[in-house]
């Protein structure tokens, strides 16, 4: 009970943005102090843990348990139609080693349906909208303990059976590799800001200096260098943000 109400006045004194979850956080202590409560065994309250997290209807917000290290297929995955669907690999020998192509629909893993089991973990999966913790719930589905597993697949309309390996994350040596800078066209310059450096700051503004615009894309985890690039957007000093903290 007493990780349960942490967690909460955490969230109700000192989260911006409590007012758009989708449930009031107020009924949200009402509905989980019985599953506090009544957790009998250290599963069931990691569940609970795991659901009270999943409340805040966040991607950035995670629990991470020691038991939830598992291995994993060599393929990402997106939702369409609400179907866990193969749009990319993490390894692409890995993946072809297996079988898969991009356009796979994973419909069973072991006879388990994938859909089914997806819709089941929905309640402990983070995320800020619905797509977002339906693609996480197909990782959780596909991924385990066991390294060989039998899927089901859907390709080019028919059904099929392969057998494929897991292994654990760290084996595919994935890199993600997003474009620095790019000219979006004669006119417009873009910058992404997590792989963007502080050495290469004067030579891009100097290349982006006859755009109209320049899109700065900080929706990653930018790299912690806007004093250099905010005296290349403003002559002027000015306050552009106030960080509180508890």
């Amino acid at each position: 009970m007493l990780g349960l109400f942490k967690y909460w006045n955490v969230i109700e004194y000192f989260f911006p943005y409590k007012y758009l979850t989708d449930q009031k956080w107020d009924s949200v202590l009402l509905e989980m102090i019985s599953k506090f409560r009544d957790a009998s065994n250290k599963m069931d309250y990691q569940l609970a843990i795991k659901e009270l997290v999943a409340k805040i209807d966040d991607s950035h917000a995670y629990i991470n348990l020691k038991n939830d290290h598992y291995n994993s297929l060599p393929i990402k995955l997106t939702n369409i139609n609400d179907k866990a669907v193969v749009s990319g690999f993490y390894n692409d020998s890995l993946a072809q080693i297996n079988g898969f192509k991009v356009g796979d629909v994973i419909v069973k893993i072991n006879e388990l349906d994938v859909t089914k089991e997806t819709e089941q973990n929905l309640k402990f999966m983070t995320g800020s909208n619905l797509n977002g913790k339906r693609v996480r719930s197909y990782y959780k589905v596909l991924s385990g303990k066991e390294t060989t597993v039998e899927l089901t697949i859907e390709r080019d309309n028919n059904l099929k059976q392969i057998k494929v390996n897991r292994y654990p994350f760290k084996d595919f040596n994935y890199e993600k590799q997003p474009a620095k800078t790019v000219f979006l066209d004669e006119s417009i310059g873009y910058i992404d800001m997590e792989t963007f450096n502080r050495q290469e700051v004067p030579e891009t503004f100097k290349a982006f200096s006859t755009k109209k615009a320049i899109i700065i894309d900080l929706r990653n985890y930018p790299n912690f260098i806007y004093n250099i690039i905010t005296k290349r957007l403003n002559s002027k000093r000015s306050d552009f943000v106030k960080m509180y903290s508890p």
